[in-house]
């Protein structure tokens, strides 16, 4: 497996990594200025926190993959909502493009999240909070990795 440097937000270090994609969220570019700056060679995702609305905007203009959440209660963002288990399901069944969840993901978790079938998944403090990032990192891909042997 490949794995893909996306940036988040910072769209201005996009030019000192080639072959980066680019996570936007409120505040930051949108998608119809991403595109006409960095055009159709990179991917870029879009936050759409608990918004179908917005998904679909997203995918209509041009976002290469869109991230729901929070999934559960996190403290990375200040005032994350709720993303709703219907919300998860109309995307998954009426979106064309991967969908990734995000917010309070971690190991022990992680099978909850799994269960939603997501095309990606974000773990920021779940990774980052832990005494060695590394190794908390490859307990949860075994985590994954066993339940898919005997699902």
């Amino acid at each position: 497996n490949s794995v893909q440097l996306i940036i988040n937000d910072d769209h201005e270090l996009l030019k000192y990594y080639e072959g980066a994609g680019l996570h936007l969220g409120s505040g930051d570019l949108n998608i119809i200025e991403a595109r006409k700056k960095y055009g159709e060679s990179i991917i870029i995702g879009i936050s759409c926190y608990n918004s179908l609305e917005s998904a679909f905007i997203s995918q209509e203009n041009g976002a290469d993959y869109i991230s729901l959440g929070s999934v559960f209660p996190t403290n990375s963002k200040i005032n994350a909502k709720k993303c709703s288990l219907k919300t998860i399901k109309n995307a998954k069944e009426k979106l064309k493009i991967p969908i990734c969840l995000i917010g309070g993901i971690m190991r022990n978790n992680i099978l909850d999240v799994i269960k939603y079938e997501p095309d990606m998944i974000g773990i920021i403090s779940g990774i980052f909070n832990a005494n060695d990032a590394k190794l908390e990192t490859l307990k949860i891909i075994k985590k994954i990795k066993d339940y898919e042997k005997f699902k």
